[in-house]
C-alpha cells in the first residue's frame, strides 16, 4: 500500500468513526474533503 492509499484509509476511517460517534458535520467534512483531492479514487 502506498503512502497516499494508507492516508487515504486512514482519513476515511476518521470519517467513519465521526459518523457512527454523531459527528455527522465533521464526517461530512471529511468525505467532501477526501472526493475533491480524490475524485477518481476506487472508494469513492
Amino acid at each position: 500500500m502506498s503512502n497516499d492509499e494508507q492516508d487515504f484509509s486512514v482519513t476515511l476511517n476518521t470519517a467513519i468513526k465521526c459518523h457512527e460517534s454523531g459527528d455527522i458535520a465533521g464526517a461530512k467534512s471529511i468525505y467532501r474533503n477526501l472526493l475533491k483531492s480524490n475524485p477518481k479514487h476506487p472508494k469513492n
